[in-house]
C-alpha cells in the first residue's frame, strides 16, 4: 500500500507540474492533434488514459500496453457528417515483451515491457481548392516496474506533410504516461502531451512549439460496464472535461455506449457522444458519433476495427 501511495503523489505532483508550466504556442497546424484512432473512445467522450488495455494505448496512454494481454492491432477512420471533405485514418499495433504480466502480489519485483506503433493520417479540404495533409508515424514503449504500475513514452514524427500553398511541414512529439491499476476495479491514468515538440514550415522558415497538455483520468471496471472520467488541461489556455461508460450485453457480444466533452472557458458547452461495439471471438467492430452544432464539424462519425491475435 505504500508503493500505491507514493504513486498517487508522484501523480499529483506530475499535474501540478504540467498544469503550471507555461502556455506555448498553439501552433498553426493541427499536426499531433488528431481526435480519435478507435470508435470505442470516440463514443464514451472522445479520450480515455485509463481503460485502454489493449493497443489503441498508443494513442491515449502508453504506459498502459504493459497491461496487454496479448498481441492486437486496430485500424480507424473519422469524418464529418457534413462531407466536409475532412478525415482522419489511423492504425496501431501493439504486444507485450516476454508474455503477459505476472499476475503478483502488491510490492513483489517485476519487471515487464511492450512496445507499440502508430500511424495517423488527417486531411481537409481548404478554401480555393487546396487540400491540407498530413502523415504521422509514432512508436511507443513501455515498463512495469510493479505489478500494478506501468510507465510509458511515445515518440511521434511528422512527415510528407503539405499546408496551404503547398507549405511543406515536419515535426517531432514526446509524449509520457503513467497507468495505475490501484484495484481491480479501480484504474487511473495521466498523460502529458508534447513535453518536447517542433513543428518546422521549411517554405516559411519558421518553428514553433506545440503546447503542452496534461490528461488525467480515473475508471471503474465492474466487468460488464465500465466508465472513465478525466480532465484535459493545455498548455493553450483551454481545457475541457470527459466522461464515458459503456455496458456489454449478450455475453460481452454487444457493448453500448455513451458520454460526453464538457467544454470550459468564457463559452462553455456540451458535445454528447455515443456508439456501439461488436465482439466475435477475436475480432472487434466499434461505431460512434460525436455531436458538437457549436462547431462548423457538427456532427462526426467514427469506424474502427480490430483483431486480437491467438
Amino acid at each position: 500500500m505504500n508503493g500505491r501511495l507514493a504513486v498517487a503523489a508522484l501523480l499529483g505532483a506530475l499535474i501540478l507540474l504540467g498544469a503550471a508550466g507555461p502556455a506555448r504556442a498553439q501552433g498553426s497546424t493541427t499536426a499531433f492533434e488528431l481526435d480519435a484512432l478507435d470508435a470505442r473512445a470516440f463514443a464514451m467522450g472522445g479520450t480515455l488514459v485509463a481503460l485502454p488495455q489493449d493497443e489503441t494505448a498508443m494513442r491515449w496512454n502508453p504506459a498502459l500496453m504493459v497491461f496487454l494481454p496479448g498481441r492486437g492491432v486496430t485500424a480507424g477512420y473519422s469524418t464529418p457528417a457534413a462531407g466536409l471533405g475532412a478525415g482522419h485514418g489511423a492504425v496501431a499495433a501493439a504486444m507485450p515483451l516476454g508474455g503477459a504480466l505476472p499476475n503478483l502480489p502488491p510490492g513483489a519485483p517485476v519487471w515487464h515491457s511492450a512496445a507499440g506503433v502508430l500511424l495517423m493520417t488527417t486531411g481537409l479540404d481548404l478554401v480555393g481548392g487546396s487540400r491540407w495533409s498530413e502523415t504521422q508515424l509514432g512508436a511507443g514503449y513501455a515498463i512495469a516496474a510493479l505489478p500494478f504500475l506501468g510507465v510509458g513514452g511515445s515518440a511521434r514524427l511528422l512527415s510528407n506533410s503539405t499546408g496551404a500553398a503547398g507549405a511543406a511541414v515536419s515535426g517531432f512529439a514526446l509524449d509520457v504516461g503513467l497507468g495505475v491499476m490501484a484495484t481491480r476495479s479501480l484504474q487511473a491514468g495521466l498523460v502529458l502531451r508534447n513535453i518536447l515538440s517542433t513543428v518546422k514550415w521549411k517554405d516559411l522558415d519558421l518553428s514553433e512549439s506545440l503546447p503542452n497538455v496534461v490528461v488525467m483520468g480515473a475508471a471503474l471496471d465492474l466487468g460488464r460496464s465500465k466508465g472513465e472520467a478525466g480532465l484535459v488541461l493545455s498548455g493553450s489556455q483551454s481545457a475541457y472535461g470527459y466522461a464515458g461508460a459503456e455496458h456489454a450485453l449478450l455475453d460481452g457480444a454487444l457493448k453500448l455506449r455513451a458520454g460526453a466533452r464538457a467544454y470550459f472557458g468564457q463559452e462553455p458547452r456540451g458535445a454528447p457522444t455515443a456508439g456501439v461495439g461488436l465482439v466475435r471471438g477475436a475480432f472487434r467492430v466499434d461505431l460512434a458519433g460525436s455531436f458538437d452544432a457549436a462547431t462548423a464539424l457538427g456532427t462526426t462519425t467514427a469506424l474502427s476495427l480490430g483483431y486480437r491475435f491467438p
